[in-house]
């Protein structure tokens, strides 16, 4: 042995290495002796979903790449793992759960998807009292061996507790231990059984895993390493001939399903089935977006998150030689000699790092103190002080370089945009002090939720980012990954906070964007992330949703329309169309006052595109005060004409006007300066608006109704009220909704709850009117069998302008 310099044991390995790299044997390429004869197991009988193999061996590939297979049939009773692990065939088929064998020591070896997603679901009877996943707690749940687990894993993560859990073999593959009550629920795929019950799909409720979170490979070609070390060039041929028999299939479904009824027992399927089976396997497949076959990494580690979720797995566990590579790198020899003359001159730098250690120590010395200096302002111009996370500017960055990357790459990336639901409660009521280290630990709960690589930043407030990188290529597969590590923020940020002797429960809404999208720009992602989030806001909060862009072409509509809504106040366009209140003799007794907006350009706009848009911007005080004034002007006009002089009028009052604190002074402001009878004067509320401080809505209501104005209930039915309310609140009219009166004629519910509302009003001593009468099957129930006191609707009268009113009247006044 020689030595170059210094200890023979720091200078001799180098030569060692370089020795047995060139010593070592460089692997041969493989090659396969035809015929070789092999064997793949299926998990189940014969169908479609079994097609890559069918046509494989119909269209010559195995026979070309020089194998002679035989397709073994599954069915009750048969473990494709088991029959491998065993010998009794090379390959097999099998669900997600193969990764689970493999850590429990079973040297399976995934080759390729047939499924990049799973067709397990549960069907269950609504008959049966099932409305939900939860309702199969301590309920027989029938399932297959090799769907076991991802059942139990669904089960897990829809929040029932493992001791509640009733798993079943399934013993009958028809739905007849289903539809006779013997099992709550049964294991299917969705590409098969949902034809059994075509027509009948009311009856039956079907509950799919993915709704949890729970997103798994569906069918996994896999061989044992047994094989793949003895025949890797049969292995591989195998599974090249076995994804071109799979394009083959979907490419052409009607021929391989007359290849399926000739060759194979398909238990009585007819081609319909088959073909229906062949369309959602290629849903399932997805050819036009993943490669067949294609095994993402990311997808892997998914799966085992969510079997070691349920118990059945490390979380840590390696993948390393579970996932097959099907173009194993080579090593060229050139590269071993390479490798020795590094190693060479490895061992000789070595003795020039020592020499300059010395020098290096002591230039260390000498920057620290401007480095620390450095690092100082480098970190208030880009950290937020309070978090310790990236503020703005430095995010501002990172997304521009991951964007760049992004295109390079031709990965996927998300931006999650995440704002923390009613979080000025937290600083209104235990001061600020609370709520920063509220915001701290949101810092810490987010930076566990992420990948290394990963950014989180905090842009001020309570508004946070997190930027994902590196997804995947596939867009349907980067927004899969993107939603299950959103879920999994939105579960740790709703966790209960311990905050000094504070314990707080919160949320979060999160808005999400995939990049990139054509020209986007970091500006583009943020905003879009943001508009993400507001709908996430609209949707009920502690939730996500996607960009789209139909939500930003809403958006941009939705800003046009508000500055034509405050031109419109300015100029005072919006007014009253009038639709005729008639009672059960035909007379009009009064009108309903809908507002109406004539846009110059537009037209006539109806008031669902606009009252939204002035609820949430605030006009609707100004349109509302605009409209209250038009309808007392128009009381004591039609006051001074006999044939008008009995109208009254009911009006809309909206939440936010009815609360402002001078709802009470402005009604009789309006009323006096229009020197019209309050007793003529309807206002309508909402069911809704009485959730809202009960207390000051009754004493509201009392001083109007002092001044003689009366109050209604619209649309009742639909909201929240309870008799308690209706009991303690001074009303004077209770009107049913349109939605029970649409039906009255071909449902005996709808009818039922007609004539209870009616019943109810008369015990309550209230006037009662229906709305969206439009045949006379309507008017005679409602006006002449139960006596409703008035009815309005398009049979009776459209809305139409004031001066067109008496055009409405069908008789004289009272």
């Amino acid at each position: 042995m020689i030595f170059l310099f210094g200890s023979g044991r720091l200078c001799a390995w180098p030569l060692m290495l370089a020795w047995l790299a060139l010593a070592s044997p460089l692997p041969a390429e493989a090659s396969v002796d035809a015929p070789v004869k092999t064997s793949v197991q299926l998990n189940w009988k014969h169908q479609f979903e079994f097609a890559a193999f069918y046509a494989a061996v119909a269209q010559g590939y195995y026979r070309e790449a020089g194998l002679d297979v035989t397709i073994k049939e599954g069915g009750p009773g048969i473990d494709a793992v088991r029959e491998v692990a065993a010998g009794h065939a090379d390959f097999g088929v099998a669900t997600s759960s193969l990764v689970v064998a493999r850590s429990r020591g079973l040297p399976v070896v995934a080759l390729a998807a047939l499924m990049q997603h799973s067709p397990v679901a549960l069907l269950a009877r609504r008959g049966d009292g099932i409305n939900s996943v939860l309702d199969l707690a301590d309920r027989p749940v029938a399932v297959d061996p090799h769907d076991r687990d991802e059942i139990e894993a669904y089960l897990l993560a829809s929040g029932i507790p493992r001791q509640h859990i009733r798993l079943v073999d399934q013993t009958d593959p028809t739905l007849a231990p289903l539809d006779e009550g013997r099992i709550a629920a049964k294991v299917i795929y969705i590409s098969n059984e949902p034809f059994l019950i075509r027509g009948k799909e009311h009856e039956y409720l079907m509950l799919t895993p993915k709704s949890a979170g729970i997103d798994l490979f569906g069918n996994i070609l896999f061989t044992m390493n047994r094989t793949l070390n003895a025949h890797p060039a049969m292995v591989k041929a195998f599974r090249e001939a076995t994804l071109k028999g799979l394009v083959y299939s979907l490419d052409h479904p009607g021929q391989v399903a007359d290849l399926i009824l000739q060759q194979y027992d398909t238990q009585h399927k007819s081609r319909a089935h088959l073909l229906f089976e062949a369309e959602h396997i290629r849903e399932l497949t997805r050819p036009d977006i993943v490669e067949p076959g294609y095994m993402s990494p990311g997808r892997w580690r998914h799966v085992v998150d969510v079997y070691a979720s349920q118990g059945t797995m490390p979380r840590n566990f390696d993948l390393t030689g579970f996932l097959y590579d099907p173009t194993p790198p080579r090593t060229p020899e050139w590269v071993a000699w390479s490798i020795a003359g590094l190693l060479l001159g490895l061992a000789a730098s070595v003795a020039i790092l020592l020499k300059v250690r010395g020098l290096n120590r002591k230039l260390k010395r000498e920057i620290a103190d401007r480095t620390q200096a450095e690092e100082t302002i480098r970190t208030l111009a880009y950290f937020d002080p309070l978090t310790r996370l990236p503020n703005r500017l430095l995010l501002r960055d990172r997304l521009q370089q991951a964007l760049a990357l992004s295109r390079r790459s031709g990965l996927y990336g998300a931006l999650l945009f995440i704002d923390l639901d009613n979080f000025k409660l937290l600083n209104d009521s235990h001061g600020h002090d609370t709520g920063d280290l509220m915001l701290q630990e949101v810092a810490r709960r987010l930076q566990s939720c992420i990948r290394e690589g990963d950014s989180v930043a905090r842009l001020g407030g309570d508004e946070f980012v997190v930027l994902i990188e590196e997804l995947d290529a596939a867009q349907e597969e980067a927004a899969n990954r993107a939603e299950i590590a959103t879920e999994k923020i939105i579960d740790r940020l709703g966790r209960t906070y311990s905050l000094g002797e504070v314990d707080y429960h919160s949320t979060a809404s999160i808005g999400i964007t995939l990049f990139p999208d054509g020209d986007i720009t970091v500006d583009d992602m943020l905003k879009r992330a943001d508009l993400a989030m507001y709908q996430a806001k609209s949707a009920g909060r502690n939730t996500l949703r996607f960009f789209d862009p139909a939500m930003q072409a809403a958006i941009e509509a939705r800003t046009m329309m508000e500055a034509d809504m405050r031109r419109a106040v300015t100029r005072g366009e919006f007014l009253f169309h009038y639709q005729p209140q008639v009672d059960n003799h035909g007379r009009m007794t009064g009108v309903e006052a809908l507002a109406r907006w004539p846009h110059p350009e537009r037209g006539m706009v109806p008031p669902a595109s606009f009252i939204p848009v002035a609820e949430e911007t605030g006009l609707i005080m100004a349109i509302g005060e605009q409209l209250l004034r038009q309808a007392c002007e128009q009381l004591r006009r039609w006051a001074d004409d006999p044939a008008t002089a009995h109208l009254s009028i009911s009006m809309n009052i909206s939440a936010r006007q009815f609360h402002d604190p001078d709802f009470v002074t402005v009604v009789l402001a309006n009323l006096t300066a229009a020197g019209a009878d309050p007793a003529r004067l309807t206002l309508e509320i909402t069911e809704s608006l009485l959730l809202e401080n009960i207390d000051e809505t009754i004493a509201k209501m009392e001083a109007l109704k002092a001044r003689g104005i009366r109050f209604s209930i619209d649309d009742f039915g639909t909201g929240y009220s309870s008799l308690a309310y209706l009991k303690r609140l001074p009303l004077d009219e209770l009107k049913i909704d349109r939605s029970f009166v649409a039906d009255i004629e071909t449902d005996e519910n709808d009818a039922a709850i007609c004539a209870t509302f009616i019943s109810l009003a008369r015990l309550l001593d209230l006037r009662v009117v229906a709305e969206g009468v439009e045949t006379d099957a309507q008017r005679y129930f409602l006006g002449i069998v139960h006596k409703c006191d008035a009815m309005q609707g398009y049979l009776l009268g459209k809305p139409v302008p004031s001066e067109q009113i008496l055009q409405n009247r069908n008789a004289a006044p009272d």
